[in-house]
């Protein structure tokens, strides 16, 4: 409840689990429309048949209450891991399939297996709609999920891995939703993706910001496969999930594009800048610094609308 203490009192909060049909039944009563955002992400082997049950049959008794009460639309905020990765150099669009191959995660497999519960839905007469975000860049809790590499990078790194990925502001993620809602767009999935990055571009950026030395020593693919191996005792004998896994090692060496021409196309939507999400995060690290780093949430506001 940190992260929402700026509009705890604008919101009528109901406690629930979504693997409790009943508690999915009483907040679902009497709701226009549904946003599911839970999920369990993890890279960590213990994790899969929990993460399957939260993921996957989690997603299932969302997208069958939301038939039962007659929800108008159910918006499922799901992955770019459900699309398939090559391991090279990659551009993303919606229309790219899903196929295992040795750079999916399990994450991903679950992700994409309720990304089909949710068109099951959609085939028994749910309107729906899929929203597929890139790393999620916010603040929020400092050493945990996307936040960390915040964290991480202003506390200085010496490595960068050689890979691109994308990156979005969650507050464009959250705006991306509204619009969703209050404009029939239909049922078609949507990249949120504010830009594609290198990572030594995103940490040298984020070092400048806390007057830190940027990354300089390359982390080739080769090096990253011995990495995740050479930790995976740590993560076995600790129950830690450790800084480098398989999925993440395979992941951050990969060249991935995400066009988000699509989000785009929705009237009165922007992306916030880079520098300006990554700034906006610096003055609250810096706030949180001083004080243990507790979670501080972000103005709702996308810039444009502030």
């Amino acid at each position: 409840m940190d992260l929402v203490a700026n509009v705890d009192d604008r919101v009528t909060w109901v406690e629930g689990d979504i693997l409790n049909t009943d508690s999915l039944d009483a907040g679902m009563q009497g709701a226009d429309w549904v946003v599911h955002a839970a999920a369990l992400i993890s890279y960590e082997k213990r994790a899969e048949k929990r993460q399957y049950e939260v993921n996957v049959d989690g997603t299932t008794n969302v997208v069958n209450a939301a038939l039962h009460h007659g929800v108008e639309k159910l918006i499922h905020i799901s992955s770019i891991s459900v699309f398939t990765r090559t391991g090279g150099e990659q551009f993303i669009s919606e229309k790219t399939e899903w196929e295992p191959t040795p750079w999916t995660s399990h994450y991903g497999l679950t992700k994409h297996l309720a990304e089909l519960e949710v068109r099951r839905g959609e085939a028994e007469g749910l309107h729906v709609a899929i929203i597929n975000p890139t790393i999620i860049f916010g603040s929020g809790f400092w050493k945990e999920g996307s936040t960390s590499f915040f964290y991480r990078g202003a506390r200085g790194l010496k490595f960068y891995p050689v890979g691109t990925n994308g990156i979005v502001d969650v507050r464009d993620v959250a705006h991306l939703c509204i619009l969703r809602f209050e404009r029939d767009e239909g049922s078609e999935r949507m990249i949120a993706n504010g830009t594609n990055s290198t990572y030594i571009d995103v940490f040298s950026r984020i070092a400048k910001l806390v007057g830190n030395p940027a990354p300089f020593i390359r982390l080739k693919p080769a090096m990253t496969e011995i990495a995740w191996r050479l930790l995976w005792p740590y993560e076995f004998i600790t129950g830690r999930e450790s800084l480098i896994s398989k999925p993440t090692a395979r992941t951050t060496a990969c060249i991935l594009h995400f066009d988000n021409t699509r989000s785009l196309s929705v009237p009165g939507f922007t992306y916030t800048p880079l520098d300006k999400t990554l700034s906006d995060m610096a003055v609250l690290y810096k706030e949180a610094s001083k004080k243990n780093f507790p979670a501080i949430p972000m103005a709702f506001l996308p810039h444009h609308l502030a």
